[in-house]
């Protein structure tokens, strides 16, 4: 289940970052098909020139701390794909999910690994599906997301919007606890587009999905809202052949859905100026890298894989 480094005890770097790398991307998987000629997940295709955004997005956290301080949840059956794409990370965790259940789910067990290497950490959680033109502002949105969280803290990042994007959700800041941090007023998830309009004019945020927190406040929020599927992971993330029958039986649970719906003592620090976008559809993948220098060059690979497979070419103009 488990393809750890051997850790540390330095108590001077007590950060641990879990990437969530475990989704099925049904929406992106004939695009992801196209260009690779076979199936990819989406995270691992190759959209950027020269890597995916599995590996973009490992790129990003090493500047947050080293390769044996990161857990990187992927599904079994992607697990030799990944394993491959971040053998330029020696020492990096890779943690084997035994099916796809969620982003919740996701999160409990890799995070059940970080609690029995270092109970005491500090944790940022990101998406692999994401893609961001300027990594500085998001980093150190994510170093005061860290100085923001307390042991009864969990602190998310929303971005702030360039258009309504009703493909995305959005949080709703509250009151305002100190500069820039506010409290989660709500959440609303896949609005209409005219609905999206009237959430950008009243000063939301899209929700980012990166969290930070310290590992056992985060362990014990996400747990409260699915105590079963918690105790399940937590007595059996160690032994791989009963763990893969118990996920047979969970549902699949989603953290926007369940965990940050509650959104109690949960705070969010707005992100300007990323040109953060999810990756989550052709289109969406299309406007967000026009004008990159990663465009031109993917849509040409689709052509010429689509000439060879004789499929129809897919256009993104």
């Amino acid at each position: 289940m488990l393809s750890a480094a051997a850790n540390t005890n330095d108590g001077s770097a007590d950060l641990r970052i879990i990437i969530l790398a475990a989704g099925d991307g049904t929406r992106m998987a004939d695009f992801t098909r196209r260009l690779h000629g076979r199936e990819v997940p989406k995270q691992s295709a190759e959209l950027l020139v020269g890597r995916s955004l599995l590996q973009e997005t490992v790129m990003r956290a090493s500047r947050l701390a080293s390769p044996d301080r990161m857990y990187v949840v992927v599904p079994r059956v992607w697990a030799g794909v990944s394993k491959r794409q971040l053998s330029s990370w020696p020492g990096i965790n890779l943690v084997v999910q035994p099916e796809n259940r969620g982003t919740a789910v996701g999160v409990l067990l890799p995070l059940a690994v970080v609690l029995a290497d270092a109970p005491d950490a500090s944790m940022v959680v990101m998406p692999s599906h994401d893609y961001i033109v300027r990594s500085e502002p998001f980093l150190q949105a994510i170093h005061r997301a860290l100085a923001a969280t307390s042991t009864s803290c969990v602190a998310l990042l929303g971005v702030v919007p360039d258009r309504a994007g009703a493909n995305y959700g959005w949080i709703l800041p509250g009151d305002p606890l100190g500069e820039d941090v506010y409290r989660v007023g709500g959440f609303v998830d896949n609005p209409t587009s005219e609905a999206a309009m009237h959430l950008q004019a009243a000063g939301g945020l899209w929700n980012s999905l990166v969290m930070a927190a310290r590992a056992a406040r985060l362990w014990q929020s996400v747990s409260a809202m699915v105590p079963g599927i918690a105790r399940t992971i937590a007595s059996l993330w160690r032994q791989e052949s009963q763990l893969g029958d118990a996920y047979r039986t969970l549902p699949s649970v989603h953290l926007s859905h369940t965990v940050l719906a509650s959104h109690a003592e949960m705070v969010v620090l707005p992100v300007k100026g990323s040109g953060w976008a999810g990756l989550d559809s052709p289109d969406g993948v299309f406007g967000s890298l026009g004008g990159t220098g990663h465009l031109q060059p993917l849509l040409w690979r689709v052509a010429r894989q689509s000439r060879s497979s004789g499929s129809v070419r897919l256009s993104g103009n």
